[in-house]
């Protein structure tokens, strides 16, 4: 999943999003930080050059923050986190991917993208 597939208020809606998350739960602003950069890597496009890295950057540091972000969503009461926080533990449940076709396809954006409606969670943050 790339940037470019998706709303370009995505951005915006993400950093007001992790704000508030961070502020209402025990997320450290460097998982913040950290969470936004590797969700900016792994929807660059660029993943794909880089595979064996991309796996380990994903497994090993984005999936564990990833976990972290969707627990503090559904904290908020964000619109369909439980579903998406579903997801991904059905996801971390499995030794081969059972929905995604690569592990850097399971980022917060294609959740959004695919799970729920992201207009509800865009306006749950205005």
């Amino acid at each position: 999943m790339e940037y470019s597939e998706i709303s370009p208020a995505y951005l915006d809606v993400r950093t007001v999003r992790l704000q508030r998350i961070a502020r209402q739960t025990r997320m450290r602003p460097s998982h913040v930080e950290e969470f936004e950069r590797l969700e900016d890597w792994m929807n660059s496009g660029q993943v794909n050059e880089d595979w064996l890295r991309s796996y380990h950057h994903s497994n090993d540091e984005y999936l564990r923050l990833l976990e972290k972000v969707l627990k503090g969503a559904v904290a908020v009461g964000e619109p369909h986190a439980k579903e998406k926080l579903r997801a991904l533990m059905a996801e971390k449940g499995t030794m081969a991917p059972a929905v995604f076709l690569t592990p850097w396809d399971l980022t917060l954006a294609f959740l959004d993208r695919h799970t729920g409606d992201f207009a509800d969670v865009a306006a749950f943050y205005r």
